[in-house]
Order: C-alpha cells, then structure tokens, then sequence
C-alpha cells in the first residue's frame, strides 16, 4: 500500500521539467516518484539526481543544446530519466513508436535527423533504422546488441553543475499516430504543456502522494501527460511496460491506486477478468478513472461504474491541443433517466479555453446537431508540425484556426458529439455514412465484443459499408442475424452489406484502430475517394 495522502498538491512555479523535478526533490526527497515493473523504484531525489547525471552522461557523448535524439523504449524508470535527462541538457528528445516498423521508423529518423538514438535492447533493429551510423545505446540494463546501455553511460557522473533549462522552445517531438499514413512530428513546447498537465490537475483535484497506475505509451501524448501531471501534484506513478488485465487489478488492490486510465478496449479485458475471478481484488481505492480514444457503449459505461464504484471521466483531445479540448465530468456520469443516456454518449463540453466551430466540407458552419469538421482555436494550439529548417508548418490558418479532421455534433446545451474521422466516413451511393454510428449499433448486439467499419469498394454504389467484429467469448456470430439487427435500428444506406468475423482488431499502442489496415486488402489496386 501507498504512503498516506498529506496534503493537497500546492501550487509549483517552475519554466521547464527538469527545473520541476529539482523543485520536488528538495519538496518530498524520498517520496516515491515512479515504480516499474522491471524493479526500478525511484524516488523524488533519486530522480532528480538521475536526470542530471542522464544530461551530463549525454554531454560527455557528444550531445548539445538542440540535438535531436530519438528515444524507441517502452515505458520505464530508464525512459523517463533519458527524457528528462536530454530536456535538461537542452536537447530535443523524439519519443518513437516501438508498434511501429523498422520500415517507419526509418522514414521518420530520416525526418528527424537524430544525433543518437536510445532504444531497449530488443528493438536493435528499430533503432538501427532510425539512425544506421551513429551513437546508438540501450535503454535496459542487458544491453543485447546495442553498444551499452544509458545507465552505464551516467556512472559516477553526478550532472549538477548543467544549468536547468529556461523553458523556452521545443521540450519533446512526439508524433501522431499514422492511421492514415506516414506520421506528422508534433512539438510540445514547456509552456504549453505545463499548462495543459496544470489544468488536469486542477479540474481532477489531486493530491500528494496519490497513486498512478500508468501503462499508455509516452510517445502519446495522453501517456506523457499522465505522468507529468502526477510529477507535478508530488503524486507516485506505478508505470507498466504495457498492458495486462490481470495484472492491472493486481496493482489497484497492492498499490492502493486512485487514478488509472483505460480506453474501452482495456476496460472489457479488466471487466472479464474480474468476473473470471471467484476472490474478487479490493478496488476501493481507485478515486477516478479516465477512458477515451475510441467509442464507448452505454452498456460497458454501467458495468464499470457497478464494478469500480469510482468516478469516470472522459477526455478527448488531440496532440496538437497539447492539452485537453473537452471532457465529460463525473457529475455528467451521474445523470439519471433518458437524457443521461444521451449525454454518456457525448464526449462532454468543449473547456472554456477552446473555441470550438463545426464545418462542411464547403467551410461554412453547420446548424445546430448537424455534423461538421471540428476546427480548433486556442492559446495551447502548437504552431503546426516540426519541420528540418526549424519552421512550422502552415497546420494553423492565418486566423488561428486549426481543421482536426474530427467530425462531431454539437447540442443545444454545448455536449460535443464525436462522429468519427473525415477521412474514415463512408461516401455510399451519394450518402455520407459515419461508421462510428454503425459501430454503436453493432455493438450492442450481445454477441459481439468489439467492431469496426470501413468502407469497401462497390461497382453499384462506389463503396458499401463492411463491418469487421469480434465476436464475444464463446459467442458464434451469424451474418444475417446481425445484418437484421442493423436493419431494425439504421437508415438501409446505413447497413452493413457485408460482415467480416476476426479475433482481433488491428489497433496502435493508443487504442485507436488501424481501419487503414483493415481498409487495405479490398482497396489494393484501387484508389478510394481519400487517402
């Protein structure tokens, strides 16, 4: 079990992490910072110290002040002290995608143009293609066929006397997830996302020495901020390599965790493990639990409140926000009769520091509970994507608006409706479908565990709607009868006119799913109306 609370989490004036993280050393010393589940436990002063020993370790090879270094690891102690550790030096840490091919990986160190790259052991070949000559070192402790690892890089090397950052400029390149093609690199700058982690704290309320259980990926920006925000509030991250059902009930009850996040298709896999389990873990306490990334049943909504007896919370946000954009609260979970139905299936209220306007795809405003494109303005937007020669993009207009490529309806008390994806929606026979629709039918059905919907290629029609799904466990899934369930609750343009039966979908280490892998085999010597 945890150390107890003590006391609420004060406000902390910093300009950069590292600069944070010397500051709660001298605050909570030895206080627990981070564990993880390769028996690394560090705590306040512990990582402080590491950092600065990381930072000077990465001066001694050759690493300076705006160097990009790319960082291929899954989460652990080892990562973040890297991160850290380049971030103090004034480097500029790239936070890759181990789900990735060496075949991407490649393509986006070209991108980048790293100095080094550090990676686990057993990603030697991802990061032989991010960077074929050069400075490559391993993150874990058995080194396997890098060079050696970064910890044995910072022996006796103690890196105080490296001046904390000012705050200024890039603190991390992360990069979006590429579910439709090669990924965009994506700054977050300290005062934006110092913000942002500032903000969730304030909005959850945290507390010192509460406990995180984390396994979303740092290269994400939901993973980042996680464990961020619980440096910031003096908070102790229990940080998992990846995830895993049952050992994520194993770490509620022998942590005594309060905060954990778990998009949908996690949270089936904890609810069927803790019915599978005839002694059943405490989870009391567990004080909230965040979901997003994907469309959620109401049906699965009900189970989580009964089993966690927590509060739920839903955050939607992109990489380019840098922060959160709209979140449906606790209170919203606790909604009674046929309007909280309606209101669980929104992704709550855009906050107060984003503007929020919704388009057709001729630009102008959509009327109200019509679907549009979700354009973005806010002082948190990034500039638009990282490029060589040090200048954004042109992402944002002139006019600070920024297209998500997100479509979504707004109503008439401002509860943003999430549609789906521009590019994912279904042009059949002149009508637009919105798979995100098909899919929340679909998935009530009892027998089906998980779905996606894509559009195939139709000589008739252009293209028709094809749903790709999961059945449940010990379920036989019947085309026609799930093609009649459709027909009973959706428009006929809207029906799924074939159907696919799968063990898994293929999905990216933030939960979204590939429909561009699911889309591929059917469009392979086709061109669809948008890549």
């Amino acid at each position: 079990m945890s150390d107890s609370v003590v006391d609420a989490a004060e406000p902390v004036r910093f300009a950069s992490w590292p600069e944070l993280v010397s500051g709660q050393s001298d605050r909570l010393g030895a206080r627990p910072a981070i564990t993880d589940d390769h028996g690394d436990q560090l705590s306040y002063a512990d990582l402080a110290a590491e950092t600065a020993g990381a930072a000077a370790a990465w001066a001694a090879a050759g690493v300076g002040a705006g160097d990009r270094v790319g960082l291929l690891g899954r989460n652990s102690a080892e990562l973040l002290v890297n991160l850290l550790g380049l971030a103090r030096l004034g480097a500029v840490p790239v936070l890759l995608s181990w789900r990735l091919s060496p075949t991407e990986l490649g393509a986006l160190g070209a991108a980048v143009a790293p100095v080094a790259v550090a990676a686990d052991a057993d990603l030697a070949e991802g990061a032989a293609a991010v960077l074929p000559e050069g400075l490559r070192r391993s993150l874990s402790t058995t080194s396997g066929d890098l060079p050696d690892t970064t910890r044995q890089m910072r022996t006796g090397i103690a890196g105080s006397e490296i001046a904390l950052p000012s705050g200024e400029g890039t603190f991390v390149l992360l990069h979006s997830s590429g579910t439709t093609g090669l990924p965009k690199l994506i700054p977050l700058s300290y005062p934006s996302h110092i913000w942002g982690c500032r903000r969730l704290a304030d909005l959850v309320g945290m507390e010192v020495g509460e406990v995180h259980l984390r396994f979303t990926p740092m290269f994400h920006l939901a993973g980042l901020q996680e464990v961020f925000t619980a440096l910031l509030t003096g908070g102790h991250t229990v940080l998992r390599s990846g995830f895993d059902a049952e050992g994520w009930l194993d770490d509620v009850e022998t942590h005594g965790v309060r905060f954990a996040h778990l998009p949908p298709s996690t949270l089936r896999g904890v609810l069927g493990a803790w019915d599978g389990r005839a002694a059943k873990p405490d989870l009391s306490t567990l004080r909230e639990l965040w979901y997003g990334t994907a469309p959620i049943s109401p049906s699965l909504l009900g189970r989580a409140l009964e089993v966690f007896g927590c509060d739920l919370r839903q955050v939607y946000g992109l990489t380019e926000a840098q922060c959160p954009v709209s979140m449906l609260h606790p209170a919203d979970h606790r909604l009674d009769g046929e309007r909280a139905a309606e209101i669980l299936a929104s992704a709550g209220k855009p906050l107060p520091e984003w503007e929020v306007r919704l388009v057709a795809t001729d630009g102008t405003e959509v009327g109200l509970g019509e679907p549009g494109e979700i354009l973005l303005r806010g002082p948190q937007l990034f500039a638009g994507y990282w490029t060589r020669d040090g200048l954004a993009s042109e992402a944002v207009g002139r006019d600070g608006w920024y297209h998500t490529g997100d479509v979504a309806r707004l109503d008439a008390e401002g509860y943003l409706y999430i549609v789906d994806r521009l590019k994912d929606m279904v042009v059949s026979g002149g009508e637009n479908v919105f798979p995100a629709e098909v899919e929340g039918v679909l998935v009530e059905h009892p027998g089906v565990s998980e779905v996606a919907v894509i559009g195939v290629p139709d000589e008739r029609w252009g293209e028709s709607v094809h749903a790709v799904l999961v059945p449940a466990p010990g379920q036989l899934l019947a085309a026609d009868e799930l093609l009649a369930w459709a027909r009973q609750r959706l428009a006929g343009f809207k029906c799924p006119r074939s159907v696919q039966v799968v063990s898994a979908l293929p999905r990216n280490a933030s939960g979204k799913v590939l429909k561009r892998d699911l889309r591929a085999p059917h469009w392979a010597d086709r061109t669809r109306w948008v890549n």
